[in-house]
């Protein structure tokens, strides 16, 4: 169980196998995440059984998960229950490790002692080429700086990184504090501008789709 969730990817191991030495029984059971909160819902048709776990903050773990199959192996009268504050604390542990392994890889990536041209050359309104979707890169004092879709609620300050480079990257705590979801890789991280044959920026990429690995380019409307 777990599948939808958020645990089993945070679970080297794996998933506990849930109602060890039950009999055989009909589980239904769906999960749900957004920043912020996260639920679980457990059906048992033939004892007309339900569980329904909610918690309105992102934990360390999914915990509405945990419970539920906590929940579920009391309901069923398991014999051989899981030990659920054992796999929580795995969990916990992993999600703990995030930001210190993504730091990591960046800084193993990275191309050290190189510079950025003027930051003001950056700054712009770029959209996506179904103009669904825009990224405005300020300037201010001193300081570089980009919002998605213009919003000042998803406006985040850019680091240089590498050459034409910059990486929001922050700690777990202050973004999960302004509500957006951290589990991403390294890539996810990383702002890439690029320029046209006369050496302007023109274009930048970002890689919020891990199915497209060399990222979505949005153009800078001159």
């Amino acid at each position: 169980m777990g599948a939808v969730g958020c645990n089993p990817g945070l679970m080297p191991d794996g998933m506990p196998i849930v109602g060890k030495g039950a009999p055989s029984t009909l589980v239904i059971y769906h999960q749900g995440s957004l920043p912020g909160a996260l639920s679980a819902v457990v059906l048992l048709p033939q004892s007309h059984t339900a569980i329904v776990v909610m918690t309105n903050s992102l934990a360390l773990c999914d915990t509405p998960d945990w419970v539920a199959q906590l929940l579920l192996e009391v309901i069923l009268d398991v014999s051989q229950k899981n030990d659920y504050v054992a796999a929580a604390n795995k969990a916990v542990e992993s999600t703990a490790a995030w930001y210190p392994t993504v730091h990591a890889e960046l800084e193993e990536k990275q191309h050290k002692n190189t510079s950025s041209r003027d930051l003001q050359a950056y700054v712009g309104t770029y959209w996506n080429k179904i103009n669904t979707m825009r990224m405005v890169v300020t300037l201010d004092d001193g300081k570089l700086h980009y919002a998605v879709q213009g919003l000042d609620s998803e406006k985040y300050p850019l680091d240089h990184y590498e050459n034409d480079i910059f990486s929001w990257l922050r700690s777990r705590n202050e973004y999960a504090a302004r509500g957006r979801w951290v589990d991403q890789g390294a890539e996810f991280w990383l702002i890439k501008f690029w320029t046209n044959d006369k050496d302007t920026v023109d274009r930048l990429t970002w890689v919020h789709d891990l199915e497209v690995k060399e990222g979505e380019s949005f153009f800078k409307k001159l």
